[in-house]
């Protein structure tokens, strides 16, 4: 099986932008986050964050939104960042934050 060169051309392209999670920025998500004590549904609508926990619930924060900010750390636009400042490249500027 032979890959044309426009197949080629967009994989080449897909890599670039993969490695360049700058050019991703997430705007709406829902996703899974399995606690310690049971799995909690995570979104982000419109800026605005939620999570099933009790937690989330008392205080618009949780442990499970924050985590999913480190993890797609600067896909995250700035705007929408509750608990997690991170800089360009993805790394706290004060690492005891």
């Amino acid at each position: 099986m032979s890959m044309s060169s426009s197949l080629i051309s967009k994989v080449h392209k897909a890599k670039l932008y993969a490695d360049d999670p700058t050019r991703v920025q997430f705007q709406d998500f829902t996703l899974t986050v399995r606690g310690d004590n049971d799995t909690h549904t995570i979104s982000l609508n419109q800026g605005k964050w939620h999570c099933t926990c009790r937690a989330f619930r008392d205080d618009d924060i949780c442990a499970h939104t924050m985590a999913v900010e480190r993890l797609l750390s600067i896909t995250i636009p700035p705007a929408y960042r509750q608990g997690e400042p991170f800089s360009s490249s993805g790394i706290h500027s004060n690492p005891l934050l």
